[in-house]
């Protein structure tokens, strides 16, 4: 939970109390099966139980989070090496109150029917697939976008979507394109 306080004007929010959203592309994705008998309480020590098989650094190296709602199945971890954060020019990271990928800006999302959901950023293509009825998607697949152009956003789309054998072919899809997300 984001503590709030007061600001100089209403408008103005000072950095600790603000939402970072970054590329999609910067980060490591996986989905990991939550076990059935593990109890909520246990969620964190699981999840980097897992980022640390998973992943080729060490945690102390990584910025990670994960999306996690007690009805889906799935845990969706996400991680970025910090001199990949620091090369792509983010470098104050620490005085934001959350820093997620864009993609988790789809977080409690929820569909009728299977639907994989297109989101273009200025810089950034994400596929998400959301299972029917979960809020959490069950696959992202991120990809970098060099300009705006509609042609690069469909070539894109079409090559992650051909990258995942895994993703079902009659889901409905949504295309979402983001100019800005403020949170």
């Amino acid at each position: 939970m984001i503590d709030s306080k007061p600001t100089s004007t209403p408008t103005e929010t000072a950095p600790a109390e603000q939402v970072l959203v970054l590329p999609g592309h910067l980060f490591f994705i996986e989905s990991i099966e939550v076990p059935v008998d593990l109890e909520p309480s246990e969620i964190q020590d699981f999840v980097e139980l897992s980022l640390e098989s998973l992943a080729p650094f060490p945690v102390d190296q990584l910025n990670w989070g994960y999306l996690y709602d007690e009805e889906s199945p799935i845990i969706l971890l996400y991680a970025a090496h910090r001199d990949r954060l620091k090369q792509a020019g983010y470098t104050d990271l620490q005085s934001y109150a959350w820093v997620l990928p864009d993609f988790a800006t789809l977080t409690g999302a929820c569909f009728p029917d299977e639907t994989l959901v297109a989101l273009e950023s200025s810089n950034n293509l994400s596929l998400c697939l959301f299972d029917k009825g979960t809020s959490i998607p069950r696959t992202v697949l991120v990809a970098p976008l060099t300009d705006d152009a509609l042609d690069q956003v469909l070539k894109t789309t079409q090559s992650l979507k051909a990258s995942a054998a895994d993703l079902p072919k009659t889901a409905s899809t949504l295309s979402i394109c983001a100019e800005a997300v403020d949170l």
